[in-house]
């Protein structure tokens, strides 16, 4: 990315972490579970488990104090270590299950791709309508448990990536919805005026229709992905894959008050997942690639 590009993305994210921020403290506000004082800060090292008992009422300010401190801290390189995993550092455990939840997206997307270059050599249509997200999840489950030896390397328990990575492709529409909004552009285009032109002049009118509706295909390329990610809560749930997905199920579901370090943390890592989505230059592969 250029300069400017560089610190349009730094603003936004500094906006997007203190408007997480005001999010943490007004849940740490408005009801009780959040346990502030199940950490203690250490200077060289960030927040550390406390091992005190638990005052639920954290409150505003507090949370504020602790969000600053938590996402100051991994910044410097000072993350701390949750509950969860005392052996590991804040940023080290996001980042070892933000990877398993990559290895799903890349699954999903590897499938997607795959539809869509069949598309091109078969006349039916090859993208499934597709499924609500545990409703796909849980036929794929099933269908492993029928198909899949126990104990085999494509066990749901060993293969969970693979399987969640599926039912995310097929889940919720995003590839039909993705495909047809290509195809409706496509066409839009297609049946303008200047196209015809185009030919008449003995020139091909598609380069000029992909640059043209560079932009609108990059946007919705964007919205399947942001859907995708929301995806994660619940395939990672149903196939056990311990990704940014189910922490964050897990987080929210906990009744004993979820871990406020790897809740910030959290929260922090998908924001800056979306950001990253949103910057990516993705109007340059479309503006050459035919839908």
């Amino acid at each position: 990315m250029s300069g400017p590009a560089v610190g349009r993305f730094a603003g936004r994210a500094a906006l997007l972490v203190l408007a997480i921020g005001a999010l943490f403290a007004g849940v740490c506000g408005a009801r009780s579970g959040v346990c502030l004082d199940a950490y203690r800060w250490e200077a060289g090292a960030g927040y550390a488990p406390s091992g005190q008992a638990c005052d639920e009422s954290a409150g505003v300010v507090a949370g504020t104090l602790f969000f600053g401190r938590a996402v100051g801290g991994a910044v410097v390189g000072r993350s701390g270590r949750t509950r969860e995993d005392p052996n590991r550092t804040t940023v080290g455990l996001l980042t070892r299950r933000g990877l398993r939840s990559a290895a799903v997206l890349a699954v999903a997307l590897c499938t997607l791709l795959g539809l869509a270059l069949a598309r091109r050599r078969v006349p039916v249509p090859v993208v499934p309508a597709g499924l609500p997200l545990p409703v796909a999840g849980l036929v794929i489950f099933a269908l492993v448990l029928r198909l899949v030896p126990p104990g085999s390397v494509f066990d749901y328990d060993r293969a969970g990536v693979l399987w969640a990575g599926l039912a995310l492709a097929l889940a919720d529409g995003v590839g039909r919805l993705l495909f047809g909004g290509m195809d409706a552009v496509r066409r839009r285009e297609r049946g303008r005026p200047w196209t015809d032109t185009l030919s008449l002049w003995g020139a091909d009118p598609e380069p000029a229709v992909r640059e043209v509706t560079a932009d609108e295909r990059a946007t919705q390329i964007r919205g399947a992905l942001v859907a995708l990610l929301g995806g994660l809560v619940v395939v990672e749930a149903v196939f056990g894959v311990q990704g940014l997905g189910e922490t964050l199920k897990d987080l929210v579901v906990d009744r004993g008050g979820p871990d406020p370090l790897l809740l910030a943390g959290v929260l922090v890592s998908f924001g800056l997942i979306v950001l990253v989505i949103d910057a990516l230059p993705i109007e340059r592969i479309t503006s050459r690639w035919a839908p």
